[in-house]
């Protein structure tokens, strides 16, 4: 595989590396894979949109789908029926009074 040709390619240049910068090459295996990891996840992190509404590259058929997807994967579970916060109080049970949310815990 691509995977497997690189990754023994890079293996052998990480092994010949030893005592450059007078580290030796199981060191430069972790600063090399780690310096290649922190840039793409840098890249990523501004190219990589949030939700599927402020994406440009598919189409509006295609935001509607995965939006209808995250909704019927995320159901009911999107609400937590605590006891401490305002919204889940007033709609479980509004007998609630504010004084009492002071001595109830999040369970």
């Amino acid at each position: 595989s691509l995977a497997g040709a690189f990754g023994g390619l890079l293996a052998t240049t990480i092994g010949k590396m030893g005592g450059v910068g007078g580290y030796s090459s199981w060191r430069w295996v972790f600063i090399l894979e780690g310096l290649i990891t922190v840039v793409i996840s840098v890249f990523l992190y501004f190219i990589t949109s949030d939700f599927p509404e402020e994406v440009k590259w598919l189409a509006e058929e295609e935001k509607a789908f995965i939006k209808q997807r995250f909704s019927n994967d995320v159901g009911d579970s999107g609400h937590c029926h605590c006891t401490c916060c305002y919204p889940c109080v007033t709609s479980i049970a509004p007998q609630y009074t504010p004084s009492s949310l002071l001595f109830s815990h999040h369970t």
